[in-house]
């Protein structure tokens, strides 16, 4: 059973139902088709029943998870995200969509070993997840921005960019004015800050090099309702003084046996 009572009586969802209503707000139609579901309510009713919680605290966490990922949806916005879910939004963001697939699908199926690998990163006391959400969400806002002022910023009609932020390939958009360049949009809440790659970015940005361009669009506080500033940096790899940082997060590898026999 994925959920836990408190003292007072008060429900806490279990870290598997928090991992599968963050995967059907991040991989949305994607999740349901693997899932043989038509629609939201029978992914709603199978999961539920699976990890024995009630039918509408798995749309409930769906809708918390919503407002970090441009699914069309509007989650639950101006509300602050619980440390829990600031956990899985921390270690699975490195997680592919096929990794994030195939760990629903086994904890659905009761596959001790996935929850025991994960538990350990989900249960852990937080160390850098404090900013996470505001990160996300700033991400977000910039890339709503540039799909909105791309042909100001990179001479592209919005109609022609070509939507890759669900492949994992190491970048958001490529455009087809602009063929074989990468588009990787990054976010700041004002003019200057600090941006991240991902070492899948960073291998695509060495491997591209000036066919990298990297979008930083600031001035993103919603606080203060400004006019976001965007600037396109080619060549990262040269541009950007980048220092490596090791973390320990949830990872994932793909196991199969072979034979030369």
């Amino acid at each position: 059973m994925d959920e836990r009572t408190t003292p007072a009586g008060r429900r806490l969802l279990g870290p598997n139902a928090l991992i599968v209503g963050y995967a059907l707000s991040r991989l949305g139609n994607r999740l349901l088709a693997q899932l043989d579901c038509v629609s939201w309510r029978q992914a709603f009713e199978l999961t539920s029943r699976a990890l024995s919680v009630p039918h509408n605290s798995m749309k409930l966490l769906r809708d918390e998870f919503d407002v970090f990922f441009p699914n069309g949806r509007r989650g639950w916005v101006g509300r602050e995200p619980h440390p829990s879910r600031l956990r899985i939004l921390s270690e699975f963001e490195a997680v592919s969509d096929d990794a994030l697939v195939e760990i629903v699908v086994r904890i659905l199926r009761k596959d001790h070993d996935v929850s025991e690998g994960v538990l350990p990163f989900i249960e852990a006391p937080p160390v850098r997840v404090s900013n996470v959400a505001e990160r996300l969400l700033t991400g977000r806002r910039a890339e709503e921005h540039f799909m909105l002022a791309c042909l100001e910023i990179v001479d592209v009609p919005p109609e022609l960019l070509i939507d890759l932020r669900h492949t994992a390939c190491g970048y958001d958009f490529s455009a087809e004015p602009l063929p074989g360049i990468a588009l990787e949009i990054k976010g700041l809440k004002s003019l200057n800050g600090g941006i991240l790659f991902t070492e899948r970015e960073w291998t695509e940005a060495r491997s591209r090099r000036a066919d990298y361009w990297v979008v930083v669009v600031g001035n993103l506080a919603l606080d203060l309702t400004p006019t976001p500033i965007a600037r396109v940096f080619r060549d990262p790899i040269t541009v950007f003084d980048a220092t490596c940082q090791v973390i320990k997060s949830t990872s994932t590898v793909w196991s199969a046996e072979a034979s030369v026999a």
